[in-house]
């Protein structure tokens, strides 16, 4: 087709010369063999009519092929393109799948596991909530809670959790939650504890424990005179026993040297944790110290080691009025 254009020669022309030529060959042949005019004129219509339909014939396969390869070129193209799309659909639908899976299997251990309750479904409802409608810092601010928390419980399923400073949070949380026993060590740390904001709401949950049926044993350690009142201890340690508490002291130089090191408050819960603070020394001579961290000890050599040293200072401690300074 192309080289018949290419030569100025149209299909129509070609087709038309063709015809005519056998036509009138067969024409020619059939006077020169005195054939009759009629059947003469028959025979080369019938042959240019063969000849213009071979013509057709040859024309539409040639075109017929073409189209298929056509065909076949975009279909191979449509096809790529079409498996394309389909992986990428498949890898959607399974990515969507693989998330949807983790997030049932996410909500399930919540709901299922001892801190369900319905609590972890709760938090994510509020704080996808506040993360709507919430300013940027009020977000931010959220968002570093559940982080703190988040690292929290992973420290605690490794035995340990600690907090720079004083915590304002476990303490009084431990105690709500207490359900089986309490029992401290207080130290001359704790001299100018009971009366700060903590200190007496830390009494109050006490209260309401006992109150509860959980008992609550606490051990006062007196040191020198000249390193505290020995006096005002007694009198924290009175008032803490007519709220319900079973309280007894101990002067350090009633215990045998080797009860005397380490001397350190800690307070257990429920037999399984150990709440514990670390001190700095204050800067100044007569600066008190500073607790500088503290500590949720769930190691259980750790804590079987606090009960032991409670049950220790408990065996040689008296109540209040029978301690003679």
């Amino acid at each position: 087709m192309a080289t018949e254009r290419e030569h100025g020669i149209s299909p129509l022309l070609r087709k038309i010369i063709t015809t005519t030529v056998s036509g009138g060959t067969t024409l020619m042949i059939t006077l020169l063999t005195r054939q009759s005019i009629v059947e003469s004129v028959n025979l080369s219509v019938l042959v240019g009519g063969v000849a213009l339909l071979v013509e057709f014939l040859l024309e539409f396969d040639a075109r017929l092929v073409g189209v298929e390869e056509v065909l076949a070129e975009h279909t191979g193209v449509v096809q790529q393109l079409m498996e394309g799309h389909t992986q990428k659909a498949q890898d959607l639908v399974e990515a969507g799948f693989t998330r949807v899976s983790e997030a049932t299997r996410l909500f399930q251990l919540m709901e299922t596991g001892r801190l369900g309750n319905g609590l972890m479904g709760e938090l994510v409802h509020n704080a996808s909530e506040l993360g709507e409608d919430g300013t940027p810092i009020v977000r931010d601010f959220a968002q570093r809670e559940i982080r703190r928390l988040s690292d929290m419980m992973k420290e605690l399923q490794a035995g340990q959790a600690a907090y720079d400073g004083e915590d304002q949070d476990w303490l009084l949380t431990l105690t709500h939650s207490a359900t089986v026993s309490i029992d401290a060590i207080s130290t001359s740390m704790d001299s100018g504890f009971w009366g700060s904001g903590l200190g007496r709401r830390y009494l109050d949950a006490q209260r309401s424990a006992v109150r509860r049926g959980v008992p609550v044993r606490r051990v006062f350690v007196l040191r020198k005179p000249d390193q505290e009142t020995p006096d005002e201890t007694l009198k924290v340690a009175g008032a803490q026993a007519m709220l319900g508490i079973n309280v007894r002291t101990v002067a350090m130089e009633e215990l045998a040297p080797w009860a005397r090191r380490p001397m350190s408050d800690f307070i257990v819960f429920d037999g399984a944790i150990s709440y514990e603070q670390n001190t700095d020394e204050g800067e100044g001579p007569q600066a008190a110290p500073v607790i500088a961290r503290t500590l949720l000890v769930l190691n259980h050599d750790t804590v079987v080691k606090r009960i032991q040293r409670f049950e220790d200072l408990w065996a040689v401690a008296r109540p209040p009025g029978e301690h003679t300074v």
